[in-house]
């Protein structure tokens, strides 16, 4: 028996070492990929044309018309498209975590019905997937779902909340829309100030230029202001604007010779608030605080103040 133990041990070593390599990936072993939700198999997210998500009361409706996505339902507002790009990436890279159930029989006990909480897919063809999400198992971290009629499988809650998104969530909750660089001005009207952000002509080789009420101002001063009407965002879905005055007007001109106009309205039921109308022919508007823009008045006035300040300072010089 003696002369077998060197041996035994060398086992028990060579175990214990490709054991402690094994958990190392030393091996460069491949682990398994996890299943899809729904691969390409089962829906390819470029053949998407139309989707509808339902959450109780709730229901979104997209539509892809001409290559845009529009909103359909509930209202027509103004689409995210990156908001939508990332469900489109969501719905078809989700994973699924479970097989909880190979064929059904009682869907009631998951909470299971696409016509309380799902989400049905168009695709090109003219084909429909429908995905129905339902309670949460019992340890909190993964969702009940079936496509069409197949098995009962878990996703996580993560996946789930990702997918059923709001209006508001796949809304763009910005009114103020241009590209920096493609703005040859930018005009405040209102009745307590008025400016006008203008462009300077640019030569060949030139750095770009900007003035403020025909002053110069710095280039990082010019995106400021630019900047700080362009990230002011609603957190409600757009309205039907009220029928009181206008409180102030912007209008910017781009480099492609159109212009675009945003009114600002105010109406006594919403103090503090303003309706800020993106068209003239538009019939839904966009509610931000009135603080929001203050801010952006406050930025406009400073660079004023500096301007007239400046004046002031190479006037006394002269004398």
């Amino acid at each position: 028996m003696k002369k077998f133990i060197p041996t035994i041990v060398l086992l028990v070593l060579l175990a214990g070492g490709w054991a402690f390599a094994h958990s190392q990936n030393y091996f460069q072993e491949q682990a398994d990929e996890p299943e899809k939700l729904m691969g390409t198999e089962v829906i390819d997210s470029a053949s998407i044309t139309k989707f509808r998500i339902v959450n109780g009361d709730e229901t979104t409706e997209l539509t892809k018309q001409d290559s845009q996505w529009v909103m359909t339902a509930p209202e027509s507002y103004p689409v995210n498209t990156y908001a939508v790009d990332e469900w489109l990436n969501t719905i078809s890279s989700a994973n699924l975590v479970t097989v909880v159930e190979e064929n059904p029989t009682d869907l009631e006990k998951y909470g299971l019905s696409p016509e309380d909480k799902g989400i049905t897919i168009t695709t090109q063809d003219g084909g429909t997937v429908q995905l129905a999400l339902g309670n949460n198992l019992p340890n909190g971290d993964n969702v009940y779902a079936q496509i069409g009629g197949g098995q009962v499988v878990s996703i996580s809650e993560t996946t789930a909340t990702s997918l059923l998104l709001s209006p508001l969530q796949l809304m763009d909750t910005t009114p103020f829309e241009w590209d920096n660089d493609q703005l040859v001005s930018l005009e405040w009207e209102s009745s307590d100030i008025s400016w006008v952000l203008k462009r300077k002509e640019e030569q060949e080789g030139e750095t770009t230029a900007w003035t403020l009420n025909g002053k110069s101002v710095e280039l990082t001063d010019a995106d400021s202001l630019m900047n700080q009407l362009k990230t002011i965002a609603t957190d409600q879905v757009l309205q039907k604007p009220a029928q009181g005055k206008i409180s102030f007007t912007v209008t910017a001109e781009l480099k492609d010779g159109t212009t675009r106009v945003y009114q600002g309205l105010t109406d006594s039921s919403q103090q503090g608030m303003f309706y800020v109308k993106t068209g003239q022919d538009s019939s839904l508007a966009y509610i931000i605080p009135e603080e929001s823009l203050d801010k952006v008045l406050d930025t406009a006035k400073g660079l004023l103040d500096e301007s007239a300040a400046e004046k002031e300072t190479k006037s006394d010089t002269n004398e």
